[in-house]
């Protein structure tokens, strides 16, 4: 079980890599470890030590899975980088006597590599974890940043030059060429490591410029066969402004569809809100009319109800007085006609009496 978890691990690491990326890296690491091993004086910073020719070539291999793993914006290249190229570096250039070089890895290359990875980290792409989200400048960003840098460059390259001291005290000794070079590449160095803090394509454009004058300093100096290592490194450097090109400008291109789905939606949820409205304030005016009607209705049945109730006690009340004058009159009648019958009977008794 615990074999087939991992190779399973190994067959997803493998498969990470583009079959170009495989190809790349184990050519260029080959070539590198075979040059060394035939012109170690050319590939290496030192023989007099096994221990620091072993660092140099953990330092060569290292180098190449950085470029390599940065290209594809992963962010565990920063670790291999702190581990495996700046602590062995600082080991190095401290056994020969390089203490500025040492100083420089020290104070800024590992600071850098420990901030980048933690914002990297926290800058992971939401669909694809293992990739790390990166961007761009506008195009009259590029032009202010790429000033700035050539500008701290000519500077960096200017300050630690040698001959500098003779052209300020108003001598006639000139800059040592060579030098110079060598500073102004160190100053796109510096560039290159504060853009990928910032996880900028520009980054590529300041190690392109690193790299070639590089190799310039390479042919100056004669050292053809690090050409090798510096080819390697430019066509990386290509690949990975290539990618990260395509991969910021899809992310825009999706974003942009999102923004106008997300304002297609707005706009429906709108026009279906002002139809809702529109729906409802019908039916509420309708509603309020049947109720205006029904309590039209209402009121009428009501007031006819009324009428017929008045109609009713008007009848009522007619009866009762005719009821009552029905009445009066019968009263009347009978005592008219018990005052008849008793004056008949009165004339009986009269003449009955005068009879007798």
């Amino acid at each position: 079980m615990e074999n087939t978890k991992k190779e399973n691990k190994f067959k997803k690491f493998w498969n990470f890599f583009s079959l170009y990326e495989k190809i790349w890296f184990f050519s260029i690491v080959g070539a590198s470890l075979i040059l060394t091993i035939f012109f170690p004086g050319e590939m290496l910073e030192t023989e007099e030590s096994a221990f620091l020719i072993i660092l140099c070539l953990i330092n060569i291999v290292a180098s190449c899975s950085c470029e390599l793993l940065l290209s594809k914006q992963s962010k565990w290249n920063f670790l291999i980088s702190l581990f495996f190229i700046e602590i062995t570096e600082c080991i190095i250039f401290f056994s020969l006597g390089y203490y500025a070089t040492a100083c420089v890895a020290i104070l800024f290359w590992i600071p850098i590599d420990i901030i980048s990875f933690i914002n990297w980290n926290k800058n992971q792409d939401k669909e694809k974890s293992e990739l790390t989200v990166v961007r761009k400048l506008t195009w009259w960003q590029d032009i202010i940043v790429l000033a700035l840098i050539a500008g701290f460059a000519c500077l960096w390259g200017f300050v630690l030059s040698p001959g500098l001291e003779t052209l300020l005290d108003g001598g006639t000794g000139e800059l040592d060429y060579i030098h110079f070079i060598d500073a102004i590449a160190a100053g796109f160095g510096i560039a290159n490591g504060v853009c990928i803090l910032l996880r900028l394509r520009e980054q590529w454009i300041a190690w392109l410029t690193f790299t070639v004058m590089e190799a310039v300093l390479f042919v100056l100096g004669g050292t053809y066969i690090m050409l090798i290592l510096t080819v390697g490194y430019l066509t990386n450097s290509i690949y990975g402004l290539v990618r990260w090109s395509k991969y910021i400008k899809n992310k825009q291109n999706k974003e942009a569809k999102e923004n106008s789905n997300l304002s297609g939606s707005a706009q429906t949820s709108i026009e279906g809100a002002s139809e809702y409205n529109v729906k409802k304030e019908k039916e509420d005016t309708t509603k309020e009319n049947v109720e205006n009607n029904d309590a039209e209705e209402n009121a009428q049945d009501h007031a006819d109800s009324e009428n017929a109730s008045n109609e009713n006690e008007q009848n009522d009340n007619s009866e009762n007085v005719q009821d009552v004058d029905n009445s009066e009159n019968e009263e009347d009648t009978a005592k008219e006609d018990v005052a008849e019958e008793n004056f008949s009977n009165d004339n009986e008794e009269q003449t009955q009496t005068k009879k007798q």
